[in-house]
């Protein structure tokens, strides 16, 4: 959670810090001091990183997500009167103790603000269903990559492209038993099959596709030849 993330940062910018101090030490040459600085401020760098994420998403779960703006307004309130008050207390430490004692003030300020972070309480947030990834439509013309929707998921695409042309398949026997009132049915299913047989790939091998098909053929003629008859019919096709 935000808690362990922001101590484990601190810890790692704590270690930054002493980086920095043993670049300062004397006896160095100033190519070695100078690659001690580089490795320590990747170190510190990835700490505050995790400290900045750890204390935002704590911050947010301790107050909940209806007030996560106010919560990351002072998070980064705080975040830069951090700088702007660190700035003047290490040039006034390096003024007046030396370099080392700066970089001294490095380890400590983590080693505090871990310190209160431990006594504070953690709070979690309720994790959200994780969702799949969104199928393109080249995919769906394809069939390319239509393993499954997700990693954890027991539907795939191709599944539900069958599942569809099945339930029109019935539909259309349905209809041709004559079992539905007409108007009725092409209103309530007819719009349907005939959106579904402009979107899928035409293919007549397929029994499924070819009822698809000359059910949306059919409900697009009825349609037309009676849209004066029924209102409902009246906007077909707009």
């Amino acid at each position: 959670g935000g808690k362990r993330s922001a101590l484990q940062g601190a810890a790692v910018c704590a270690l930054g810090g002493l980086f920095y101090l043993v670049a300062a030490m004397p006896g160095l040459s100033p190519a070695i001091s100078l690659a001690i600085i580089v490795v320590g401020r990747l170190i510190a760098g990835f700490g505050e990183s995790q400290f900045v994420t750890g204390c935002v998403s704590w911050s947010i779960a301790s107050v909940g997500p209806q007030r996560a703006g106010l919560s990351m307004s002072w998070t980064g309130i705080a975040m830069f009167a951090a700088l702007a008050i660190g700035a003047p207390i290490g040039m006034a430490l390096y003024q007046a103790y030396g370099l080392q004692a700066a970089m001294v003030a490095c380890i400590v300020a983590p080693l505090v603000a871990a310190a209160i972070a431990l006594r504070a309480i953690s709070y979690t947030s309720p994790s959200g269903r994780r969702l799949p990834r969104r199928t393109t439509a080249d995919e769906l013309r394809s069939g390319h990559g239509l393993g499954t929707y997700g990693p954890n998921s027991k539907d795939n695409p191709k599944d539900d492209r069958s599942k569809i042309l099945r339930f029109f398949e019935r539909a259309r026997l349905v209809r041709d038993a004559g079992s539905a009132d007409d108007p009725l049915f092409v209103e309530l299913i007819g719009r349907h099959a005939s959106w579904w047989n402009c979107v899928l790939v035409r293919d007549s091998s397929r029994p499924p596709r070819r009822a698809l098909m000359h059910l949306g053929l059919w409900c697009d003629a009825f349609a037309d030849k009676h849209k004066h008859d029924y209102p409902y019919l009246a906007e077909w096709g707009k």
